[in-house]
């Protein structure tokens, strides 16, 4: 698992993944979102995730990936359907497909 290059402006930044707050799908780019900056990508979210399958970065549902020691809060209500909170104040609602990866936010 190695670092992941982003463009800034004229230069290139290389995000350690325990650096990464959350990734969002935005049509055919992906947005990192790492100390309060955002950086775009011309990138699937499978290639993403596979780059960052050993890391504490996670897919919760078809278009998000959050790092697991930036949840704040985990919410559900009575029919199981949980609510990711993050520390910067975004919100997602963790998809079925990909409930499997909550253990390992629960075991952590």
């Amino acid at each position: 698992m190695g670092r992941i290059p982003v463009k800034s402006g004229k230069k290139f930044i290389f995000l350690k993944p325990e650096e990464i707050e959350c990734i969002e799908a935005v049509r055919n780019y992906i947005r990192i979102q790492s100390g309060g900056e955002l950086f775009l990508l011309r990138q699937s979210m499978a290639a993403i995730e596979e780059k960052l399958q050993n890391s504490r970065v996670i897919r919760i549902n078809r278009s998000a990936m959050v790092n697991i020691d930036r949840i704040k809060e985990l919410r559900y209500d009575d029919a199981y359907h949980y609510e990711v909170v993050m520390d910067c104040g975004k919100c997602w609602i963790w998809g079925r497909k990909f409930r499997h990866n909550l253990q390992r936010v629960l075991a952590s």
